[in-house]
C-alpha cells in the first residue's frame, strides 16, 4: 500500500547556489531526491487578488425588455490587477449594452422561437403528466407547463442568465476573427419543459437570431 502522506522537509538548507543569498521566506529541502520549495508565511489576500488571472466577471443589471433584474457573466480577456488596462473592450462594452437596450420589435420573434421550442420538447418528451379524457400527451405537456401561445411561451422562459464572450473556446465554432468582427450575446433560458439543458437565444450585433437550441449549442453547430 502506497504511503501518500507529504514527506516531512530536511532540517537542512542546501547552499545558495552561485554564492546568491536564498530567497527571505523560502527554503529548500530535498525528501524523495526531489528538490522542492515551500514558504514559512501564508499568501495574503492581497498577493492573491494581484498574481492571480481573471477571465470573468458577474453583474447584475435591470432589463427594461424582461422587466426584471438579470445575470451577465461576462467573459473578457485575461487580466491581473496589475495591468487592468485591457480588461474588456469598446466592442465588449456595447455587447452589454445590445442586451440592456434590446428593442420591443423582437418580442414577437422571441415568442416564436420559444414557443417552437416549447412544441419540439412537449412533442417528443414524456413527462408523465396524465392526459384528460380525448387529450394527447402533447396537450396535457403544454397544458401543465401552462403554455397556449408564443405569449405564454415567453411568459413561461424562465430566463435564467446571460453570457457575454470575448474568450475564443477551443471547441466553438465561433472563430476569433468572428469574436472580434461580431458582437454575440447569448440568452440563456432554463424553462420547465427543458430544465436540464436548457434553451439560448442568440443576439448578433444587437439583432436577435432566428434560433433556438439548448444552451451553448449555437457556437457549437456547423
Amino acid at each position: 500500500m502506497l504511503n501518500r502522506s507529504r514527506p516531512q522537509a530536511s532540517r537542512w538548507h542546501l547552499p545558495p547556489a552561485n554564492g546568491q543569498d536564498v530567497p527571505s521566506g523560502l527554503r529548500w529541502s530535498v525528501p524523495a531526491c526531489l528538490l522542492t520549495s515551500y514558504r514559512d508565511t501564508p499568501m495574503t489576500r492581497e498577493e492573491i487578488l494581484l498574481k492571480s488571472i481573471w477571465t470573468m466577471g458577474k453583474l447584475t443589471v435591470y432589463s427594461d425588455f424582461f422587466q426584471q433584474e438579470v445575470r451577465l457573466d461576462l467573459y473578457a480577456s485575461d487580466y491581473s490587477l496589475e495591468n487592468i488596462n485591457e480588461i474588456i473592450s469598446s466592442s465588449f462594452t456595447q455587447a452589454v449594452n445590445d442586451f440592456l437596450q434590446l428593442h420591443e420589435q423582437y418580442k414577437p420573434l422571441m415568442q416564436k422561437l420559444l414557443y417552437q421550442h416549447c412544441l419540439d420538447c412537449c412533442a417528443s418528451t414524456s413527462y408523465g403528466f396524465k392526459p384528460r379524457k380525448g387529450e394527447t400527451e402533447e396537450a396535457a405537456n403544454l397544458r401543465k407547463f401552462g403554455v397556449k401561445d408564443e405569449a405564454s411561451a415567453l411568459a413561461k422562459a424562465n430566463l435564467n442568465h446571460v453570457d457575454i464572450t470575448e474568450i475564443e473556446s477551443a471547441n466553438n465554432r465561433i472563430i476569433e476573427s468572428e469574436l472580434t468582427n461580431n458582437r454575440y450575446v447569448r440568452l440563456i433560458f432554463y424553462p420547465e419543459w427543458e430544465s436540464e439543458h436548457g434553451c439560448e437565444l442568440i443576439l448578433k450585433n444587437g439583432e436577435l437570431l432566428d434560433y433556438a437550441g439548448e444552451s451553448g449549442g449555437y457556437y457549437l453547430e456547423d
